[in-house]
């Protein structure tokens, strides 16, 4: 073959990855899933082509092979930790039709190429570790990230390109998974003046911003922030006008110092809440619950990784606990709230290490499953959370056996992150058995 054939083919292969993987992403219904896992197969067949290929060429006088073989190794390595992080239930479906793929391959392969750092594609791969690591482990996983695999990485990344949007903004990342939410404010909006002319980047990076500025209480500096991600974000504005009535509400709290909220700036709230639901984009046909994401982002993971953010988050919530006990009390409609603060409260318990008072709440929040219908996702939740909390003490069987029963919670708004968080904690808790975590989750 050609070289440029041989190039063409690897440039193949990695649209099919692209392809199989937007599928998934673009309409999150286990139907995706499964038309996504067909595609894996041709993406699967596409870079076994290209191994067999880089194996088996004569390259000896070809200086591109170190380019193609970054591609290939970037690929491959992509692949493997997709599919070992896929569902079960999609997981047996590829194992069925003859493949699967094994996250410490994966793995491996991207952190070879991050350590030689030869080839166009060495940059993609540090960036595609780093997305896996500081993104996906906390949006689809339960915030096991290796810390400090993230560091060297980025370590890496800022040795070569030290004022490189992309160094700058992971290095604010791997702040604020730490919980070192000033350091991480301090790189995003270096990395921002760097962007400047790059709007879709700069876009990107300003979700980060935005809840980062929120959790420092800088509502100012938020609300600046989601303005600009209003205009430019039109895929999401729902997440971004639904964030800025709220961070203008907490502003207002916040600047009125226990007296009455002005009027006007509570009708300014108000009319922008009610315009959040006319705004939503529907993913097979149902609207996404944005006030539930902080929890599906992994924001709790991170603040467990700071003593001072985590007790600041939970005297917020603890707060809106004392708020909303006498109404509850006294209108059973309260209850979703309810549930939902309460859920919130024993999480950060959990990451506080009182697990007696965790768990008590926890479990107040699953018995009250039934009742919230709709809602039922905070109980969902809340069985994840019981099941992480028996890990922490130990208690390996009763975690195991609490996070199956949580896939029995479906059909719920952001089912499928979730299902994703109990495979991850599945997988887990039966590496800790030192049982096979492939086998079936019968």
């Amino acid at each position: 073959m050609m070289n440029w054939q041989v190039h063409a083919e690897l440039c193949y292969a990695t649209a099919l990855l692209a392809e199989s993987v937007l599928t998934m992403v673009q309409d999150p219904s286990f139907i995706s899933f499964v038309q996504g896992a067909f595609k894996f197969r041709s993406c699967y067949l596409a870079f076994k082509e290209c191994t067999a290929i880089l194996r088996e060429r004569n390259w000896s006088e070809d200086d591109s092979k170190i380019h193609f073989e970054s591609g290939v190794m970037l690929g491959v390595g992509i692949y493997n930790l997709i599919v070992a992080s896929l569902p079960q239930k999609v997981l047996s479906l590829l194992e069925f039709i003859g493949f699967h793929g094994d996250e410490a391959t994966g793995e491996r392969l991207l952190v070879q190429q991050v350590e030689s750092f030869e080839g166009y594609m060495a940059v993609l791969s540090c960036t595609a570790l780093l997305i896996y690591q500081s993104y996906l482990h906390y949006i689809f996983g339960n915030g096991d990230a290796d810390l400090e695999l993230v560091r060297r990485t980025v370590d890496k990344m800022a040795s070569k390109f030290p004022q490189a949007a992309l160094g700058l903004y992971f290095e604010g990342r791997l702040h604020q998974i730490s919980g070192r939410l000033d350091a991480a404010i301090e790189k995003f909006e270096l990395a921002n003046k760097v962007m400047d002319d790059y709007i879709p980047f700069d876009a990107f990076f300003n979700w980060d911003h935005a809840y980062l500025y929120a959790f420092a209480a800088r509502w100012a500096d938020a609300d600046a922030t989601l303005k600009l991600l209003q205009e430019k974000c039109s895929w999401s504005e729902a997440t971004a006008t639904y964030v800025r009535a709220a961070c203008s509400y907490m502003r207002a709290v916040s600047e009125c110092n226990n007296n009455a909220m002005p009027e006007e700036t509570l009708s300014a709230v108000t009319k922008a809440m009610s315009s959040v639901s006319s705004k939503c984009k529907r993913v097979a046909g149902r609207t996404v619950p944005i006030e539930e994401l902080m929890y599906i982002w992994g924001y709790y993971n991170m603040f467990s990784k700071n003593d001072g953010t985590l007790y600041k988050a939970y005297s917020v919530v603890l707060d809106e606990v004392n708020r909303l006990k006498p109404l509850y009390d006294c209108d059973s409609t309260f209850l979703p709230d309810w549930c939902l603060v309460r859920f919130m409260q024993g999480t950060l318990l959990r990451y506080l290490k009182q697990l007696n008072k965790a768990e008590e709440i926890l479990r107040e929040v699953i018995e009250h499953g039934p009742e919230l219908k709709d809602e039922i996702h905070s109980a969902a939740f809340a069985s994840l959370e019981l099941g992480l909390l028996f890990i922490d003490r130990g208690h390996l069987e009763q975690a195991k056996e609490r996070i199956k029963e949580t896939r029995a919670y479906r059909s719920f708004p952001l089912s499928i992150p979730v299902s994703f968080k109990v495979h991850s904690a599945y997988k887990y808790v039966k590496k800790l058995l030192k049982e096979d975590p492939c086998d079936a989750e019968d």
